[in-house]
């Protein structure tokens, strides 16, 4: 059985770009590693990560992370058993998703938060939503 985990958090202290360079790296090659797919994007002071993968794999994962003293304030979104993934790889980028199926991806995950009205689905909308904000303040 395959599921997800979306989850924010604020990083514990003051990270430079390049600790923050190198944790994406880690988490790709972790990911990359255990068969986990998703997407990590981070801005300004907040991490929003979806990982997808088999249960147990994930729940592991997960774990290591809540208990990473890197992060804190996390804020778990979806945490459910999914039948089929939504993302093809694990995408890790400063500026922009790396292909277009990854933003039809986090489409349809949005969509699915928004649809069957799950807690916390808000705290995802709206990071997204500052984001595009911000993008089409500086286009």
């Amino acid at each position: 059985m395959i599921k997800t985990i979306c989850y924010k958090s604020h990083p514990r202290g003051n990270r430079t770009i390049l600790e923050n360079m190198a944790l994406l790296d880690d988490s790709k090659k972790r990911n990359d590693t255990l068969g986990v797919v998703g997407l990590l994007v981070v801005h300004e002071d907040t991490f929003l990560q979806i990982i997808e993968g088999e249960s147990q794999i994930i729940d592991d994962l997960f774990n290591s992370i809540f208990k990473d003293n890197r992060h804190k304030d996390i804020t778990v979104i979806l945490n459910e058993p999914i039948k089929e993934y939504t993302f093809n790889s694990f995408e890790v980028d400063y500026s922009v998703l790396q292909n277009i199926d990854s933003l039809y991806a986090l489409q349809e995950y949005v969509n699915h938060l928004e649809v069957n009205k799950k807690e916390h689905s808000d705290v995802f909308s709206n990071f997204l939503a500052n984001l595009l904000k911000e993008y089409t303040e500086l286009s």
